[in-house]
């Protein structure tokens, strides 16, 4: 852990104990919870101090539970440095069981194993770009990643 890591957690740890101090003394919580910053900065404060850090078990965890899902081969799909600090960071922020549902969701779904105009199927790279790429996907439907190609608010001759 570098030094702005630990000046960071440092800093977060005492930011989260002034709000409580803050709160726990009378002023309004309308005006320190009605703050959606706020309150997702507590999210990741607490649920980061939590957690911990993840363990390389949960790394190689999630990683065996995608070569399963999408039947490939660790000798052929590595678990690159790269992948591993993505798959790191996902853990941390999105945690285990939405990744797992993010990973699983994309294995089921046609579209993201190259039923689609271009052939295009999605890796674990796809999936662990971001928090809000495995939020999307862990919270996707069948019917809610496609477009409905009946309801889009007009006739077909005005649309084309």
């Amino acid at each position: 852990m570098s030094k702005v890591d630990i000046e960071m957690e440092m800093g977060d740890a005492k930011w989260l104990s002034g709000w409580l101090d803050t709160l726990l003394s009378g002023i309004p919580t309308d005006q320190m919870l009605g703050d959606a910053l706020n309150m997702s900065r507590i999210a990741r404060v607490l649920r980061d101090a939590i957690a911990g850090e993840p363990k390389a078990d949960d790394i190689a965890g999630i990683y065996a539970y995608y070569l399963e899902q999408f039947h490939k081969s660790d000798k052929v799909y590595k678990l690159t440095p790269k992948r591993r600090q993505k798959i790191k960071l996902r853990l941390k922020d999105a945690g285990d069981e939405m990744l797992t549902q993010a990973i699983h969701n994309v294995a089921i779904t046609p579209f993201y194993n190259g039923d689609n105009d271009r052939n295009w199927k999605a890796d674990l790279d796809f999936i662990t770009r971001s928090y809000e790429q495995v939020e999307r996907l862990a919270n996707m439907t069948a019917e809610s990643d496609k477009p409905d190609l009946n309801n889009l608010g007009g006739d077909m001759e005005t649309l084309i």
